[in-house]
């Protein structure tokens, strides 16, 4: 089996200035290999890997995003500031097994606002699990 190598050189928030703020998620991830890549997310993948492959090189993972970071930010938003009135347990902002990034919801219940402003969303931007359903 192979020896472990050393985290990637490369500071996560650095990416912000590198990629002028195109990256949308980023995280380290050690393959069974036991080689560490960096697996980013952005709404412009082929110009990403352009930028940051001269420094990674095969070490890598460019995915391209479903959503911008413009629609994450307006879905916070709106999640953040109807909270109260749509009485959201808790709600933030989570990546699924391809990176792909989504906001989610617990709302006590759904609320006839609340659910005529999700249609209007993006399919799989905002991820709800209300605490009551209709069965």
């Amino acid at each position: 089996m192979g020896q472990v190598d050393e985290d990637l050189d490369i500071d996560l928030g650095e990416l912000t200035l590198i990629t002028a703020g195109a990256v949308i998620d980023a995280a380290q991830f050690r393959p069974p290999v036991l080689r560490l890549v960096l697996v980013v997310t952005a709404t412009d993948a082929e110009t990403e890997t352009r930028q940051l492959s001269p420094r990674l090189g095969n070490r890598l993972c460019v995915v391209a995003s479903r959503f911008t970071q413009s629609q994450l930010a307006e879905a916070r938003h709106v999640l953040d500031s109807h909270a109260t009135q749509w009485q959201l347990l808790t709600w933030g902002r989570g990546v699924d097994e391809q990176r792909q990034p989504f906001l989610f919801a617990t709302p006590f219940r759904v609320i006839t606002e609340l659910a005529d402003w999700a249609d209007d969303l993006p399919t799989g931007l905002v991820r709800f699990d209300p605490v009551f359903a209709p069965a």
